[in-house]
């Protein structure tokens, strides 16, 4: 059996992304129980996972457990609170915190801009989609169009901003559906930003807090 390795902030960041419906997870506590199961569901931080086996009180609600996602030589750990666990179902929320700090420092602002989104996927054609671009910021934005995402996924928002056409990548963290029945929403976390871009998306933003 490979050695477990050390997972650091980018490893975890990126595992994050790649968790969805099917993934395994080892649910470890403080005393070295462990837990194996997969996932069947996520919304942003909040995980829900199914076990091979009946939990039989070795995790309790509120208890901080670690995570060890994925298999193979491709282990991220982190950090996570277990909101409920009951037979063999557990839910839980990921505490590896500082990616949520980073996306909340900058205020979203209200908008209402045009856009296109694109939906890669390795193993299929890239999807393309018009939406609406509500709200944004200098760290991400959400989007409303006719085409549902999901969490994790990789995309890339292209809006016209002042003076240029601009393509935003990033990666879906939430899901929801608005007022009206059936629209689906994402909020999307921007991947790292060059330079240039990031320059012009700040200097749209400032506008919009002077009113311009």
């Amino acid at each position: 059996m490979a050695a477990r390795t050390l997972s650091s902030h980018d490893d975890i960041a990126r595992g994050a992304r790649q968790i969805g419906p099917g993934t395994p997870v080892a649910v470890e506590s403080d005393t070295g129980a462990v837990w194996k199961s997969q996932v069947t569901y996520v919304s942003d931080r909040l995980l829900g996972l199914r076990g091979w086996t009946i939990l039989d009180g070795r995790f309790r609600d509120r208890d901080i457990v670690t995570l060890v996602i994925g298999e193979g030589d491709r282990l991220v750990r982190a950090k996570a609170q277990v909101l409920a666990a009951s037979g063999s179902l557990m839910r839980i929320v990921r505490r590896d915190g500082s990616d949520e700090t980073k996306r909340r420092v900058a205020p979203r602002l209200r908008v209402d801009l045009d856009a296109t989104v694109t939906l890669g996927a390795p193993e299929s054609p890239a999807q393309e989609f018009t939406a609406d671009v509500i709200d944004i910021s200098s760290s991400g934005c959400a989007v409303r169009g006719a085409m549902a995402l999901p969490v994790g996924a990789s995309v890339t928002v292209d809006v016209r901003l002042p003076g240029s056409n601009t393509a935003l990548p990033g990666v879906v963290v939430r899901t929801w559906t608005g007022d009206a029945p059936c629209v689906p929403h994402a909020g999307i976390q921007f991947d790292p930003i060059p330079g240039p871009t990031a320059q012009l998306l700040n200097r749209f933003l400032v506008d919009q807090l002077r009113g311009a």
